[in-house]
């Protein structure tokens, strides 16, 4: 039975690595210069971990800017405080 769980993750890992462009590591080598989809993949399950993650502002849907018309733009959180 846990063999099919290990070619299922192994298969997840493969179709996020398709899906997000990554290459996938055949070594775990400390001093690679692009990390791979397994590196990747670590290093948002750390971060996630880690928690303290911003929360984005949720975009209003189309239906409902399209209501509130042009004068009404809608501008996310994080693109007023780049400006």
């Amino acid at each position: 039975m846990t063999e099919n769980f290990t070619e299922q993750t192994w298969q997840m890992v493969c179709t996020v690595a398709d899906i997000k462009g990554w290459h996938i590591e055949t070594t775990w080598d400390a001093g690679e210069t692009e990390p791979g989809a397994v590196k990747l993949l670590e290093r948002n399950w750390n971060a996630f971990v880690a928690g303290g993650h911003k929360v984005k502002a949720r975009r209003p849907s189309r239906k409902i800017r399209k209501l509130n018309g042009p004068a009404k733009d809608w501008h996310s959180e994080d693109e007023d405080e780049s400006q």
